[in-house]
């Protein structure tokens, strides 16, 4: 047994039409895939920029957590040696009295270049105003 196929066009250039339609399917389709590549490229750059900004926040929060922490301290410290200075001078103590003056004026002039430092910092790392 053998079968035989034969097309034969009945219509003159419905095929030649059906091959038209079909190529610009093909180039539509190829345009779209082209379109999901570039949004797809678009999407990575995208999500590596947003990794980059949550790695940039989570270091900034650190570090003002950590200037959080140092700023506490300080004022405990201050705090500390202003409860000593009033009880070196309620038991009239010159000695102590001199030696909190002292490390107050030394506690005073770590916090101003620690201050400095900091203010220097901010502003080498604030971008410029667009």
């Amino acid at each position: 047994m053998s079968v035989h196929l034969y097309v034969r066009d009945h219509d003159e250039g419905r095929l030649d039409r059906m091959a038209e339609q079909l190529d610009d399917i093909l180039i539509r389709l190829r345009a779209i895939q082209a379109q999901e590549r570039q949004q797809m490229t678009s999407l990575t750059d995208l999500a590596a920029a947003s990794a980059a900004l949550k790695t940039s926040v989570e270091s900034e929060t650190n570090i003002v957590r950590a200037i959080k922490t140092l700023v506490e301290g300080q004022n405990a410290q201050m705090a500390s040696l202003a409860q000593q200075l009033a009880d070196a001078l309620a038991a009239n103590n010159p000695a102590e009295v001199r030696r909190l003056v002292d490390e107050i004026q030394a506690a005073t002039a770590l916090n101003a270049a620690n201050a400095q430092e900091l203010a220097d910092l901010a502003v080498a790392n604030t971008p410029a105003a667009a």
